[in-house]
């Protein structure tokens, strides 16, 4: 067998499978929720600069950052990686609102 034909087979095509997979409501839905957290992602970014703004006020009234805004803005930023985890297939866990929130910030 040629070297050609060898990386004709090993790029070949499972139709049966792909027809398969494609037929799968699972792939569908999981797709269709990465949508949605990606969409999501885009009004959270400009809440984090909402975030930041406040905290701009707080250190300018008080001369240090809110410790409450510094604990949600933690939350949040794990709460973003975890959609990017779920969107970039890094991760199946679904992020809140299919499991919690994150609760702690390190």
């Amino acid at each position: 067998m040629t070297e050609t034909n060898k990386n004709e087979e090993n790029l070949s095509i499972d139709t049966v499978a792909l027809t398969e997979n494609i037929k799968e409501p699972s792939i569908w839905v999981n797709f269709f929720l990465k949508v949605i957290y990606l969409i999501f992602l885009n009004f959270i970014i400009p809440f984090l600069g909402f975030i930041t703004l406040l905290q701009l006020l707080f250190s300018l009234g008080s001369k240090k950052p809110n410790n409450n805004l510094i604990s949600f803005s933690k939350k949040i930023s794990i709460y973003i990686y975890q959609i990017i985890n779920f969107i970039t297939y890094s991760s199946d866990e679904r992020p809140w609102p299919f499991n919690t929130f994150p609760d702690k910030a390190d």
